[in-house]
């Protein structure tokens, strides 16, 4: 741009000179006193700025604004004074005359004026718009319109030009231009500058940073091996989702005052903030769920919401990412179990009504039970799944028919043959599944935990049990010589029976097999844990001895009195393989069950014609020895290996 002073005094404003803030604007001041020169200036501001936003701007600030720009580098002076007449002629001897040269041929020099009106309103000027112009030459010469769409360029080559609005229209192509007084060639116009402005730091952190002891800082302190711009965290949906805060560092100019920080969100909308300091909800979108949740649903992926801070230096290393998973939770247990020895309410009213004493060898009253229970849950809210069924089960009627039947051939032949009852405990199956997301103590990242177990407690059960009493009448019973002494002991307790008296000597044998198998997966574990509980082998000896005796005038008074002993001890077998860190370990277990004595008395008197009572009972319980371990064995039957050789 050129401005004429009066004098002959050219000011060229382009990048040749420096010049302080005064005295640059001093020479301003100058040429907004001379007519019209104001309208320059701006233009020339607008070239940084956009034009509504000069239009504005009061005289001072435009010559304000320009004078900064002028202090610190970006716009020089330059001053061009028009030239000295040239000196007399010194008086010297005649010398020969040379051949005269051919005058040089002055170059043309030509000028164009261009000018931008609207096409909605050809009468319209369309002031301080960016054209570009491209000379015969190859030049190319950019600038904006003055505030009556016009613009003129001077001292330029002849020759075709190329003419082109780049925010309005196409390139327009001139023809050849007037011919005009040569002048100055004008230099190209500087870039636009911005106002400067600069930010240091980036804190990002959730609204339970003090739990997590942890927060986003970018740049990333010095001596971090892997910085990372990213922070997760667990959200619902909108409304209930994690809230994030966000403090820059530094100054911002008034260009981008009005975005300091933008956050976009998963659907693309956005979030502009005005201060150093924001806050927002990171929430895990409801488009992003897809519908309900499976009972699997660690395969979705994460939302993300992005932050870009805004600033003439230092934004472009400070972009940060929101990683948000889904505040989910999910717990399912499964179970199934055959009983043997469960009776249905109808069979025990039936057999208090008939007082009716079962043998060994009794039927077998199987059922099965199946069920099913859970939870899931998502933010605030959960849903609860159940189905039980306490009654046979209809699809395994016909299986339960033949486990029945089975059941009781088998009990039938001990009994028979043997001469003992056993009662058998069938599967007691489960299967519980558990997992969820959580966020990790100490870090800035979010992992996923579950667990599935299978368990079978038992898998399976046997109880041998036996009146000594009536082994011993029917083992003497078999020798001649000892017969005597059975028929005795079998009258004996014929008459005990007779008089209200009860007497046994009872002695059971059990067994249990069970094991469960466990799979595993904790957020800050890569390898998923895979381990069988030792397998348990159980075998509990006991002896029963009971008496009971009755007596007494029916119709006057009676009394009862008993005692009751009952003793058990027996071993465990375990073994088992476990999966941890270092690799899988085999154990093995014998232990030495606890001998426990428990004893309970009691005796009672009733008179009847008052119908009052008395009452008096005494027992408890001794352990002789608690279980104590007699053997176990283990160790590593296989070590993993880390990626470079060694043990893990």
């Amino acid at each position: 741009m050129i401005i004429r002073r009066s004098g002959g005094e050219l000011l060229h404003i382009g990048r040749k000179r420096h010049h302080g803030k005064a005295s640059a604007l001093a020479v301003l001041h100058q040429i907004a006193e001379a007519s019209g020169s104001m309208e320059g200036l701006r233009a020339l501001l607008a070239q940084d700025l956009s034009g509504a936003r000069v239009g504005l701007m009061e005289d001072e600030a435009v010559i304000e604004a320009l004078a900064t720009r002028i202090a610190a580098g970006s716009l020089v002076l330059v001053f061009e004074r028009p030239a000295l007449p040239p000196a007399p002629p010194l008086q010297a001897a005649a010398l020969p005359e040379p051949e005269p040269n051919p005058a040089p041929q002055p170059v043309e020099k030509h000028w164009i004026e261009i000018e931008l009106r609207a096409e909605e309103a050809p009468h319209d000027p369309v002031p301080h718009a960016r054209y570009v112009v491209e000379l015969p030459n190859g030049e190319v010469v950019e600038g904006y319109l003055d505030e009556n769409g016009k613009a003129r360029l001077e001292g330029i080559p002849a020759g075709q030009c190329k003419v082109s609005f780049p925010d309005h229209a196409e390139p327009i192509e001139e023809g050849d231009v007037d011919l005009e007084e040569p002048e100055e060639e004008v230099a190209e116009p500087p870039p636009p500058l911005r106002e400067e402005c600069q930010v240091s730091q980036l804190v990002v952190a959730c609204k339970h940073d003090r739990e997590r002891k942890k927060k986003l800082t970018l740049p990333a302190p010095k001596g971090v091996k892997t910085p990372s711009k990213v922070i997760e965290v667990l959200g619902a949906w909108e409304g209930k989702g994690d809230t994030i805060q966000a403090t820059l560092t530094g100054k911002h100019c008034s260009q981008h005052a009005g975005e300091v920080l933008v956050v976009t969100r998963p659907d693309g909308s956005t979030l502009a903030f005005t201060e150093s300091k924001a806050s927002f909800d990171a929430y895990y979108s409801a488009s992003s769920v897809g519908g309900a949740f499976s009972l699997w649903p660690w395969d979705k992926k994460p939302v993300e919401f992005r932050l870009a801070p805004h600033a003439c230096h230092g934004a472009s290393v400070l972009p940060a990412v929101v990683r948000v998973y889904p505040a989910y939770e999910v717990s399912v247990s499964l179970g199934i179990a055959l009983d043997a020895e469960k009776r249905s309410d109808k069979a025990l009213a039936k057999a208090k009504q008939t007082g009716k004493v079962e043998r060994r060898g009794r039927p077998a009253h199987t059922e099965w039970s199946f069920e099913f229970e859970g939870e899931i849950k998502y933010g605030q809210l959960s849903k609860k799944l159940g189905i039980e069924y306490e009654s046979k089960l209809k699809s395994l009627s016909a299986v339960n028919l033949y486990v029945k039947k089975a059941i009781d051939t088998f009990c039938h032949i001990v009994s028979t043959y043997i001469g003992l009852d056993l009662v058998l405990e069938l599967p007691n199956l489960s299967l519980a599944y558990t997992g969820g997301f959580k966020e990790l103590d100490g870090s800035l990242r979010v992992g996923h935990e579950w667990s599935i177990e299978f368990e079978a407690d038992p898998l399976f059960g046997a109880k041998l049990e036996a009146d000594v009493l009536e082994l011993l009448i029917k083992t003497l019973g078999k020798f001649p010589a000892l017969a005597p002494i059975a028929a005795f002991l079998l009258k004996a307790r014929a008459w005990a029976e007779a008089e209200g008296i009860e007497i046994k000597l009872l002695f059971a044998l059990a067994g249990r097999i069970g094991f469960a198998l466990e799979a595993k997966k904790s957020p800050a574990d890569k390898r998923v844990q895979v381990g069988a509980k030792p397998l348990s082998v159980k075998v509990v000896a006991s002896l029963t001895a009971k008496a009971k005796a009755a007596t007494g005038v029916k119709w006057l008074m009676s009394f009862s009195a008993g005692a009751e002993i009952e003793g058990h001890t027996g071993v465990a077998l375990g073994l088992g393989v476990e999966s941890d860190d270092v690799g899988l370990k085999g154990k093995l277990d014998l232990t030495l069950l606890a001998l426990e004595l428990e004893f309970s008395m009691y005796a009672s008197g009733k008179f009847e014609w008052s119908q009052s009572e008395s009452k008096a009972s005494a027992g408890g319980k001794y352990t002789f020895w608690k279980d104590t371990p007699l053997w176990e064995p283990g160790g590593y039957i296989m070590k993993y290996e880390d990626p470079v050789g060694g043990d893990a």
